[in-house]
């Protein structure tokens, strides 16, 4: 839609190309299940923006 000029006074506001919800379906489902047979990956990500969360509390 953003790529759509005529439907904005100003022309496009999206450069970027369309992307096939089939092949975008596919690859966050890949994800999806990763995480679900990985479920460290989320606990390490969770560690880690907690401690950069303390570490930015700690320099104020």
């Amino acid at each position: 839609m953003g790529q759509d000029g005529h439907r904005w006074s100003t022309g496009r506001v999206c450069s970027s190309h369309p992307v096939r919800v089939e092949v975008l379906d596919e690859l966050v489902w890949q994800q999806v299940q990763t995480l679900i047979e990985q479920p460290e990956i989320v606990v390490k990500e969770y560690t880690r923006r907690m401690d950069a969360k303390k570490k930015r509390r700690l320099k104020l």
